[in-house]
C-alpha cells in the first residue's frame, strides 16, 4: 500500500500549525529535554532571552517536522 502524498499547502498550512500548537503545549518538557533548562536555568517565562530561545526552538522543530513530511525515499514526496 502506497502512502498518500501530501500537498505543500496542507503540510505548511495545516500540519505546521498543528505541530507548533502541540510543541507549544509541551514547551517545558522540550526545554528540559533539549538541555536548555540546564544551560539557562529556570523556566523560560521569567526572562526575555530564555523565552526567545524557547520560541526559536519550537519554530525550528516545527520547520523540521514540516520538512520531513515532504521527503520520502530521498526525494521530495511531491515528485514521486
Amino acid at each position: 500500500m502506497q502512502s498518500e502524498v501530501l500537498s505543500e499547502s496542507y503540510i505548511w498550512g495545516v500540519l505546521a500549525s498543528r505541530f507548533q500548537s502541540e510543541l507549544t503545549l509541551q514547551k517545558s518538557e522540550i526545554w528540559r529535554f533539549s538541555g536548555l533548562l540546564e544551560e539557562y536555568g529556570g523556566t523560560a517565562d521569567e526572562d526575555f532571552y530564555r523565552k526567545r530561545e524557547q520560541k526559536a526552538l519550537i519554530e525550528e522543530l516545527t520547520g523540521l517536522l514540516g520538512a520531513s513530511g515532504r521527503w520520502r525515499g530521498g526525494k521530495p514526496a511531491l515528485y514521486q
